[in-house]
């Protein structure tokens, strides 16, 4: 008798146990369920919101965590990250069907590929601010490779051409370059290299605008005198100097290596404008930049100067600061200039502008950044007019990276990176109210809407990209 309920014992401990790991297992599956449904919930809002109008085409399964994507009219460019390691990564390029052209394991920070080529540029980390740009084929072959600064070079939507786009992170990091793609050769520009800052974007596919500027130092000659004469002195009395004042001394000349540099200043020469024409060789507009008051127009970070091309490469928007050299004070305007380098309009009293986007020939859309809070505004390309302004309330929203109209909408969407997700904005082009509480964990990302109207996203979520028409 006591045997057998010893037996008894175990098999209900057994069962107790049994019962544990089935609920376990049933939680754990209703758990994934529940995250599978989630992700699939933020995809529908996005889809409900911005693509309800599109059905899905096609799609490419990628097995690799995506870092980036470029969609051409023919192909589509994938950087991905087999290790989620910054720096290393494949390239892999396919046609609009999914099939797979080529994939290279390749050091690569960025690729460029124009709307119309048939070639990718992958710009590759060497160190700081130098790096290579290499050309493939649509068969993967590496057609030839040259020195850059970053970020690189950029690719013309014909693919004939590449440019540097601007100075990398220090003052004299890089120049303006243009190379021919076909093979690889730097063409000699007519522009001279006597300059701190640049920055260069294609207006078309043969013609680029650059802005230049340069900084010269002004000496105050009787402040250096002075200056130097009691340096001199120091170094007379240094001769006699006792141990003890030895640590004195030494604060007097710190000190007045910073009264020498009082005496030397830094000053801007007005920003100047150029619409370079690349099979020509030759400069269409040179000329300096003022506000419409006369004011003197500048920049001063490596990131300033932004540039943004319509469509049809008929105007371009840039940016810059205006009024007296004060950074910590700095205010800004956006001009809207013409291909033939006429300026239409100006809108000044900006803080800081981070991004902005030209909108179907109608609109301008800029994030300015007030210290705290970005401000999104929607300007009318044909006026200048500001019609609204919308301060996001979560702080910083990063860089508009997309925009599409939708009916009376807009929707926006923010730079993303490996391990930042973007932010998205679904704003009503008359009030500026954000109308639609699009996720943050939203898995699905715009690309590009490709000639024939056919939308590309990419799922984070799956690595999967998906054709919508």
């Amino acid at each position: 008798m006591r045997i057998i309920n010893v037996k008894k014992g175990e098999s209900a401990v057994g069962k107790l146990k049994l019962f544990l790991f089935v609920m376990n297992l049933c939680l754990l599956i209703a758990f994934l369920f529940f995250v599978l449904i989630q992700g699939k919930l933020y995809s529908q809002e996005l889809m409900k919101n911005v693509f309800s109008e599109k059905k899905q085409v096609g799609e490419i399964r990628h097995n690799e965590k995506v870092r980036s994507v470029i969609a051409s009219s023919r192909y589509i460019a994938v950087l991905s990250d087999p290790n989620e390691v910054n720096g290393i990564g494949n390239v892999t390029l396919y046609d609009l069907n999914g099939n797979k052209l080529w994939n290279q394991r390749i050091n690569a920070g960025q690729i460029s590929m124009g709307k119309n080529a048939d070639r990718v540029i992958v710009n590759h980390s060497l160190r700081y601010d130098y790096l290579k740009s290499s050309c493939y084929d649509l068969e993967g072959n590496k057609l030839w490779e040259v020195s850059t600064t970053d970020p690189g070079l950029t690719m013309s939507d014909n693919g004939k051409y590449g440019i540097t786009t601007r100075i990398a992170h220090d003052e004299e990091g890089g120049k303006f370059q243009v190379f021919d793609l076909s093979n690889g050769n730097e063409i000699n520009i007519p522009i001279e290299k006597d300059y701190n800052y640049f920055r260069a974007k294609f207006l078309n596919d043969q013609e680029v605008v650059v802005l230049i500027q340069k900084m010269i130092q002004v000496r105050d000659e009787e402040c250096l005198k002075e200056v130097n004469k009691r340096i001199n002195e120091y170094y007379e009395e240094s001769l006699n100097e006792q141990s003890d004042d030895r640590g004195e001394k030494r604060w007097d000349k710190i000190k007045m290596g910073y009264d020498r540099r009082k005496c030397i200043e830094d000053k801007m020469l007005p920003l100047k404008l150029i619409i370079y024409d690349i099979p020509t060789n030759t400069i269409k507009v040179d000329r300096e930049l003022t506000s419409e008051n006369g004011d003197s127009v500048w920049v001063y970070r490596y990131e300033s100067g932004i540039i943004e091309v319509s469509d049809d490469g008929k105007h371009f928007t840039l940016e810059a600061c205006y009024g007296e050299y004060k950074p910590e004070t700095e205010s800004t305007l956006v001009y809207l200039i013409n291909d033939k380098g006429i300026q239409l309009w100006e809108s000044k009293n900006y803080r800081k502008i981070i991004s902005m986007k030209l909108i179907d020939k109608k609109y301008v859309i800029l994030e300015d950044w007030n210290g705290r809070n970005s401000i999104i505004n929607l300007i009318s390309l044909t006026q200048g007019r500001r019609i609204w302004s919308y301060t996001y309330d979560a702080g910083y929203l990063g860089g508009i990276q997309k925009c599409l109209l939708k009916n009376d909408n807009i929707y926006i969407q923010t730079s993303y990176g490996i391990h930042i997700n973007p932010k998205y904005l679904f704003m009503n082009l008359k009030t500026g109210q954000n109308v639609a509480d699009i996720d943050k964990n939203e898995s699905l990302i715009f690309i590009e809407r490709t000639t024939d109207e056919m939308d590309v996203l990419l799922d984070r979520a799956s690595n999967q990209i998906l054709f919508l028409k």
